[in-house]
């Protein structure tokens, strides 16, 4: 169980395997806002990074894509 914004829409996992997304809707406490965790890499248990949510404005976003930089 991970903390979230109780209106969770979507999740997206970045190509390294390491960070996951989560986008919540215009409701709940963190509405219109991105949480940002860490993945461990032994058990893959999310934690809340340093900084965990980016605030998106007035609206929520319904997803969101990660791309891979090379």
């Amino acid at each position: 169980t991970v903390l979230s914004s109780g209106s969770s829409q979507s999740i997206a996992l970045d190509a390294s395997g390491k960070y996951a997304y989560v986008t919540s809707g215009s409701t709940g406490f963190a509405s219109h806002s991105i949480a940002q965790y860490t993945i461990d890499p032994g058990t893959g248990a999310l934690m809340l990074m340093s900084n965990p949510t980016v605030d998106t404005g007035a609206t929520g976003p319904s997803g969101i894509v990660t791309v891979p930089i090379h």
